[in-house]
């Protein structure tokens, strides 16, 4: 190959990479409704998602978990006295004594 073959063959290499760069380019440019609406709902996932870790570290962080189980032990435990009160009337009144 002479020195005016190998210029030729790297010119044209040359324009066919920036033609294939510019297509890309191009392509990157005008996305398509797709992928805006793909876009879109990942990033509102992600605010919402974020939001949402705060919120529940701030409520860690308040104790709000621990007064949730305190009150529903409280709850629980009033609700079945009554109930072992009522069941006991219930047996009493069916055994006649």
């Amino acid at each position: 190959m002479t020195k005016t073959q190998v210029l030729a063959i790297s010119l044209i290499l040359l324009l066919i990479s920036t033609g294939i760069e510019s297509y890309r380019i191009r392509k990157r440019e005008s996305p398509t409704y797709l992928s805006q609406a793909q876009d879109m709902l990942s990033s509102t996932w992600e605010q919402v998602h974020g939001k949402t870790q705060e919120l529940i570290e701030k409520a860690r962080s308040t104790g709000v978990e621990e007064k949730i189980k305190e009150y529903y032990e409280k709850g629980t435990s009033a609700v079945f006295t009554y109930l072992n009160i009522l069941s006991d009337q219930a047996y009493h009144w069916w055994q006649g004594n």
